[in-house]
């Protein structure tokens, strides 16, 4: 499933979105616990700030979000559309075969973010 880093972070004009996120988050942890016996795995992506999309038009187009954008990444910078696609291919593998339940949060650290 794809989260979002709004699920772990309340803010401005964000209720709706950030609601849903983390209904999701929920959803996939009850449908883990119940499909678990049958072996089926269930996790969220949750990325940051994509430069993709919606958020790429308004990073053109609203500088106050621009700025704010990337002042609120510790990393420094928004996340690419390749980077969220790597986490969920690591979930999808064999390599996380002992994962469930869980949200990986592929933000730069935009969910340590606090408004000012």
């Amino acid at each position: 499933m794809t989260g979002s880093w709004a699920q772990e972070v309340p803010g401005p004009r964000g209720a709706a979105y950030g609601v849903s996120k983390a209904g999701l988050r929920m959803l996939a942890r009850c449908m883990a616990f119940e499909l678990g016996p049958m072996g089926i795995r269930v996790n969220v992506v949750a990325p940051g700030i994509v430069n993709a999309g919606m958020a790429k038009r308004q990073l053109q187009v609203d500088p106050e979000f621009a700025r704010l954008a990337k002042r609120s990444i510790p990393l420094g910078e928004l996340q690419s559309a390749v980077q969220i696609a790597k986490a969920a291919a690591f979930l999808c593998s064999d390599a996380a075969d002992a994962v469930t339940g869980a949200v990986l949060l592929v933000d730069g650290g935009a969910s340590l973010f606090k408004y000012e």
